[in-house]
């Protein structure tokens, strides 16, 4: 995910940011609102497999693992606190 982010900043930096004009500092400002758009929008987490059924009062239950989920937030860089 890092380095398709650093391409993606690479291809932006070389071009003019749409509607930035002006002083250098807010094609810098805007560079880098874009650059924290994109990074957010690049934020995926691919869930792990729900466990196994599980059955109460005749209602079937599907569910993640709490530990599963926070490895699979960890695994894209994400701090879960």
């Amino acid at each position: 995910m890092r380095e398709e982010f650093e391409a993606w900043l690479d291809d932006c930096a070389a071009d003019i940011i749409p509607g930035c004009h002006g002083t250098p500092w807010a094609q810098a400002i805007a560079l880098a609102e874009a650059a924290w758009q994109a990074s957010r929008a690049a934020v995926v987490v691919e869930l792990p497999e729900l466990s196994v059924d599980v059955t109460f009062d005749d209602n079937s239950i599907e569910f993640y693992w709490p530990d599963d989920v926070i490895s699979a937030i960890e695994s894209t860089g994400i701090r879960v606190k």
